[in-house]
């Protein structure tokens, strides 16, 4: 072999050298943006951000009622956490599950008066966190509390500032009702706007 037949053979084994080398390259970075997409998957599927948000009442007092918030909470705490596999699937996106009870039951329908005009929002995926800022959310109030039951278990019960009244509704039994911060006044107001009548 003449000299120019081995220098076109080194220049050969270089580009098919260089090409497998690139062509590893390409793998690999497919591999990887394969594995970013499906974690990235997982992560949204499974551990998606939820907005929690309370608005005031337009009247004098600017009260919030917090029942639909704090029901919203409670489920999506048990979204994908029936122990089953969407669990399991769920822990690989970091999805925390979260058990919450009510003691005593009024507690999950608080009405809040406060001075603060504007709408309570927080976006999270993790209730637990969602539920701690409504806890601090408008203190001086003290309005709940949150206690650790075991690792994954939290009861939420009434602050010093909670008060029950006892709300008569028009075709049903009388219901203890939650006031937190509110003067018998407000209270009344409040029962009304949501047709009761305060015994």
């Amino acid at each position: 072999m003449s000299w120019l037949g081995e220098f076109a053979k080194k220049i050969a084994d270089k580009i098919a050298e260089g090409i497998a080398d690139n062509l590893k390259k390409a793998i690999g970075a497919a591999v990887l943006t394969l594995l970013g997409a499906g974690w990235l998957y997982i992560w949204n599927h499974f551990n998606p951000l939820f907005t929690y948000a309370a608005q005031p009442s337009s009247l004098a007092s600017h009260f919030v009622g917090l029942g639909q918030v704090l029901n919203q909470i409670d489920k999506d705490s048990r979204i994908y956490c029936s122990g089953g596999w969407d669990q399991r699937i769920a822990r690989i996106g970091l999805r925390s599950c979260y058990r919450f009870s009510f003691n005593p039951t009024p507690i999950y329908r608080l009405y809040i008066c406060t001075h603060y005009q504007r709408t309570s929002q927080v976006t999270t995926s993790d209730q637990l966190v969602a539920l701690r800022f409504f806890e601090t959310r408008f203190s001086p109030l003290d309005c709940l509390h949150i206690t650790p039951q075991t690792q994954d278990s939290y009861e939420v019960v009434p602050g010093k500032d909670t008060q029950f009244k006892t709300v008569q509704f028009s075709n049903a039994a009388a219901e203890q009702m939650a006031f937190c911060g509110c003067s018998d006044d407000e209270q009344n107001e409040i029962a009304g706007v949501i047709s009761g009548t305060p015994q």
